[in-house]
């Protein structure tokens, strides 16, 4: 007991020090009501973006699990079918010679019906072969956390893993738990942390796996019957994952024939080889063009219309406190009030909106009162309409002159 207690007190000074750290840089740099102001603010945004409020968050969560841990239980009863099948042709075909052959033979029809299986699963819409789509692998990954979540828990109260093998369970069920609170994005986030969940859970998997061979009251062909299972499932995963990983480009994966690449910009070299559709690089080539020979990506911008990258892609420093101000977990109140110390202090930013976005929600009818503090803030400064093309509009002060 005494052992446990301190391995517990040193886990805690690690994340101890792992929190003071930061935390000392944040208060020594911005104050302690920096950060108390940003622990308040994130209160603050469940007024307008109720997805983040905790109760959200945990059903987002926890929703997609329960949602498709019926995927988990169509496999783990077909595992069941199959030690079934096994046992009752041990029971009867007992003469060593014929049950050897009905082995082979069950074992066989076996993984022919895990083909039939993945197809049921196709044809029911559990995956698809669009690899430029979350659909493609998002339920896979969600009933193999499933499964690491169940062999995390296992390990912990089974008396054959050593200590080292359950640290490493204790280790992902913090990562897969956590590492979603915090966002609206449900699974996504851990999802992105597989880095770290896959190669840890596949170990655990193989320790645990370790222990089921050396029981003698599991035999072989069981062992078999729920080891293929857990393979099709790891394997499924995997092929999914990596393909889509390979495939997929945020927002412009549906466009595959019309990608192209974008050259060499003269604001910033960070997407140089990036692959986007035909339409945006254009319109992010004309964008750069037009800034760097008027010179305004030396000046601070304030982006609107759901464009944030604009900023890490011109390399312009954002005059406000957000470059995705559409988001309403970013509160009017505040885009108010840096506009208003904007104008006071006689700042000039560059405002460039997006105009697609901006569009869109005019079509559906919405109304859009964060625009309308952008527009007013530009209207009051005198800025003009300076630049647009097929996705953006440059708004900049009146008397600047442009080549």
């Amino acid at each position: 007991f005494q052992k446990l207690c301190s391995r517990t007190l040193y886990c805690i000074a690690g994340y101890a020090v792992g929190l003071i750290a930061p935390l000392g840089v944040v208060c020594v740099k911005y104050g302690i009501s920096a950060y108390l102001g940003m622990i308040t603010s994130l209160f603050a945004v469940t007024d307008m973006a109720t997805d983040y409020k905790p109760t959200a968050m945990v059903g987002a969560m926890f929703g997609d699990y329960i949602r498709y841990s019926a995927w988990l239980g169509i496999f783990v009863v077909y595992g069941v079918l199959g030690v079934a099948a096994f046992k009752i042709a041990h029971v009867i075909f007992v003469k060593k010679g014929i049950a050897d052959k009905i082995t082979i033979l069950i074992k066989t029809l076996y993984l022919l019906g895990m083909a039939v299986l993945l197809r049921f699963c196709y044809g029911k819409g559990m995956f698809g072969f669009d690899y430029t789509d979350f659909f493609s692998m998002y339920k896979w990954v969600t009933v193999y956390l499933l499964v690491v979540m169940i062999a995390c828990v296992w390990a912990l109260f089974s008396a054959k893993i050593e200590e080292g093998a359950k640290l490493w369970a204790v280790f992902l069920l913090v990562i897969i738990w956590i590492t979603p609170l915090g966002s609206n994005n449900g699974l996504y986030p851990i999802m992105n942390n597989l880095f770290l969940v896959a190669p840890v859970s596949v170990y655990l998997l193989a320790k645990l796996w370790g222990t089921l061979r050396a029981d003698t009251k599991f035999r072989a062909d069981r062992r078999f019957a729920a080891g293929s299972v857990c393979l099709m499932i790891l394997a499924c995963t995997m092929v999914q994952s990596i393909l889509f990983g390979y495939r997929f480009l945020f927002h412009d994966a549906k466009a595959a024939a019309q990608q192209e690449t974008v050259g060499m910009l003269q604001c910033s070299t960070v997407i140089s080889g990036m692959r986007t559709t035909a339409g945006k690089k254009q319109a992010i080539e004309e964008l750069d063009s037009f800034l760097y020979e008027s010179g305004l990506n030396k000046k601070q911008v304030i982006l609107y219309g759901d464009i944030p990258a604009v900023s890490y892609i011109m390399d312009m420093e954002p005059a406000v406190f957000t470059t995705w101000g559409d988001l309403d977990s970013n509160r009017l109140e505040l885009l108010e009030q840096d506009l208003e110390n904007l104008y006071q202090n006689g700042e000039t930013p560059v405002v460039i909106l997006g105009t697609e976005a901006l569009e869109l929600r005019e079509q559906q009818g919405k109304t859009d009162r964060k625009r309308d503090a952008v527009l007013a803030f530009a209207k009051k400064s005198h800025y003009a309409l300076v630049y647009e093309n097929e996705m953006f509009a440059v708004y900049a002060f009146g008397d600047t002159r442009y080549p």
